[in-house]
């Protein structure tokens, strides 16, 4: 029964909607995921159900990625760009049935619940690597392709069980790579299993970052969750897949970022290690056989569990959980996603319209993330999402903004159809749909005008071949599509005043911050990821973090462990970790004052925007985010209480600033900008800032010597 019905909804997706995987694929694999999740946990024969799991995505990835090659080379016949793509789809498939388990994992203390989601999770993962694998593309094996590019999938080889592991390792040939996996990952994994079903131990595998290059030094870098421990939940283990070629420096380095570092030793680093006083206490040598080295590891694992479970201290906080969140590792933020359906219905309210829309917000407010995950079509609507400045997390992310500065670069006059062709060449693999509208979001917007702008500024030629061209051209597409600009500022369009035809047709939207109402809200699970399932928060709490960081995801993450480094210091009660209202309001009183927040080291994250925003450089460059910063800078100095400032007065002070630019000449419409981007909120005739904490940073950082 249930491989029919997964077979068959799988098949909806392949006839329908292939490929969506934000969306429709999504919703999907969470229905099957819950579907067998149920079934493994009553007792039903796991083994065949799982199989036949295994089996049904299968089939349905080897299909849709065949499918994919097939199309895609009728659309450009380009063999690499094809392979690419097929790459690209792959990561996207995998990530789904990962924090699958993951949605289901992190907040459950239940430990055959997490056992029976991993032996899910993984079923699905082996399936989606399993169907690839028994593919040709581009005149490759999928399988060789697998060990070709295992940049793009060897991350999630811990969300796999063991003896997927090695039959993974079997069906990608003889070859180093599959021996490795062999050798050393599948009896690391094997000791996550046997902790992870071992009566009263509990572990598995909640962040995996697969380091390809240099191809001798590879590794795996993974975090295990201890969720019985009583002080620091997570474990920190570095995987290396050979030894061969790794260096004392390495291992040292290894050595003080994790707690367990498996590498297979060479005889005249063995001896060092043992003289080590730091390595020989975390260094576990992965020679020699399999199963040795799984026994081993399932041990040190198992002491690990038990000696952080009796550490003493139970009674009082001694881990700072929201220091864990990944802030400034960009890699792992996916293993800590919050899905946002304020964005969608965002998206939604007019994507069967056109024309262009403009989103901005402050800076690290999740508007990258989230215009990323819109990426899938809808109905007869078909989303591109792209980004001016890459980091290199998601392939063929910045494909666009390459083709335009190739353009550039050529020095000839820009092609009549270069607009709309860039557009659909970042379509994916799928066909532009005869009929479909497109929906392209453009993110960091800022750094394509600015070049325009400066293209224009010092080359009166290219001003008409290139830019203003450019500007027609985005004109011409929307009036049959609809064009997302993401950013920070609401001004960067504003080039070429005199002849800017795009303008009158740009129309601000206010970009949702992460939502808090009644009950469960994108808030309330960023709270939760973020203090872990130790913690325990009361309504009042919830609605007192919100009422000062407005939900923007990186100023809540910073002052909660903010807020957690104060419980430290005062012994604050654990076991679990409870948090109420009155608890945050003494932290705000302590801890939020313009004397506590100049002398914190805290905020790194958004410290360097406060900062740079208030410089003479971005008075002269970036006159509307100088001015309203500037004006929330006199919030807490001005209305340390209320926090509210007459709006007549407000627009009197950037007026007086004599700031140069478009921007700025009219200073109401500044600040109405500005709440659309999440800077400041009406209140009849009082403005307030939209987010408190971020104004009393600006004007601690104005106030700073």
């Amino acid at each position: 029964m249930l491989r029919a019905k997964a077979h068959r909804l799988l098949d909806n997706l392949a006839n329908h909607h292939i490929f969506q995987w934000a969306t429709f694929y999504r919703d999907t694999l969470r229905e099957i995921f819950a579907d067998y999740l149920r079934a493994v946990r009553v007792g039903e024969d796991s083994a065949e159900l799982l199989a036949g799991l295994e089996s049904v995505v299968a089939e349905h990835s080897g299909y849709v990625f065949h499918r994919g090659y097939v199309h895609q080379q009728l659309k450009e016949n380009d063999r690499e760009t094809a392979i690419q793509k097929a790459l690209n789809g792959l990561e996207r498939f995998i990530d789904l049935p990962l924090s699958l388990f993951l949605l289901t994992a992190r907040p459950s203390n239940d430990q055959e619940e997490v056992w029976a989601a991993r032996q899910v999770g993984s079923a699905m993962l082996s399936g989606v690597l399993t169907g690839f694998g028994q593919n040709e593309i581009g005149g490759y094996s999928g399988s060789y392709l697998l060990t070709r590019h295992t940049r793009r999938w060897a991350h999630c080889l811990p969300f796999l069980l063991h003896n997927q592991v090695r039959g993974l390792s079997g069906r990608i040939g003889r070859g180093e790579f599959a021996s490795q996996l062999d050798a050393v990952v599948a009896p690391v994994v094997e000791a996550i299993d046997r902790v992870a079903i071992t009566p009263g131990l509990f572990a598995y595998p909640s962040i995996s970052e697969y380091i390809p290059e240099p191809w001798d030094y590879r590794r795996l870098e993974l975090v295990i969750d201890l969720p019985h421990a009583a002080g620091n939940p997570k474990l920190e283990m570095h995987v290396y897949f050979s030894g061969l070629s790794v260096t004392r420096q390495q291992l040292e380095d290894s050595g003080r970022r994790a707690g367990l570092v498996v590498v297979p030793l060479k005889a005249d680093l063995e001896a060092w290690v043992e003289g080590h006083d730091l390595l020989r206490t975390v260094v576990e040598d992965a020679s020699g056989r399999s199963r040795q080295i799984a026994t081993r590891l399932s041990e040190r694992l198992a002491a690990e569990v038990t000696r952080r479970r009796q550490v003493s201290g139970g009674a009082v906080l001694v881990h700072n959980y929201p220091a864990d969140f990944p802030l400034e590792k960009p890699s792992w933020k996916k293993y800590y996603f919050v899905q946002r359906p304020s964005v969608r219905d965002l998206l939604h309210s007019f994507e069967h319209g056109t024309g262009v829309r403009l989103w901005c917000s402050v800076r690290r407010s999740g508007k990258t993330t989230a215009g990323l995950e819109l990426s899938s079509a809808t109905g007869g609507t078909q989303v591109v999402c792209q980004t001016c400045d890459t980091t290199g997390d998601r392939p063929d992310d910045h494909r666009f903004y390459t083709r335009f500065v190739r353009a550039i670069d050529s020095n000839r006059r820009l092609s009549e159809r270069f607009f709309i062709e860039a557009v659909t060449d970042c379509l994916g693999r799928d066909q532009r749909q005869a009929g479909a509208k497109i929906v392209f979001v453009l993110d960091e917007y800022e750094t394509l005008f600015g070049q325009l702008g400066e293209i224009a500024r010092q080359d009166k030629f290219r001003r008409y071949s290139v830019v203003q061209p450019m500007l027609n051209q985005m004109v011409h597409f929307s009036r049959e599509n609809l064009l997302v600009f993401i950013g920070l500022r609401p001004d960067a369009h504003l080039i070429l005043t005199d002849q800017n035809q795009l303008m009158p047709y740009v129309t601000q939207d206010r970009f949702p911050l992460f939502t808090h109402a009644a009950g469960a809200t994108e808030f309330h699970e960023l709270l939760q990821k973020t203090v872990s399932r130790r913690c325990e928060f009361d309504p009042g709490f919830v609605d007192a973090v919100y009422s000062e960081t407005a939900g923007h995801p990186t100023l809540t993450v910073n002052v909660l462990t903010e807020l957690f480094k104060w419980l430290i210091e005062r012994k604050h009660p654990a076991d679990p970790v409870r948090l109420r209202a009155d608890d945050f309001l003494l932290f705000m009183a302590n801890r939020l004052t313009p004397a506590a927040l100049r002398e914190t080291t805290g905020y790194r994250t958004m410290r360097p925007f406060v900062r740079g925003s208030l410089t003479p450089d971005a008075r002269r460059d970036q006159p509307w985010l100088f001015a309203v910063l500037t004006a929330l800078c006199r919030f807490p100095v001005e209305a340390p209480q209320e926090l509210a400032l007459p709006r007549g007065d407000l627009i009197d002070g950037i007026r007086r600033l004599g700031l140069e630019g478009d921007a700025t000449d009219d200073p109401d419409h500044l600040l109405r900008a500005a709440e659309d981007a999440n800077f400041v909120k009406s209140d009849g005739d009082l403005v307030r800032p939209r987010i408190p904490l971020l104004a009393r940073l600006a004007a601690a950082s104005r106030l700073s010597p």
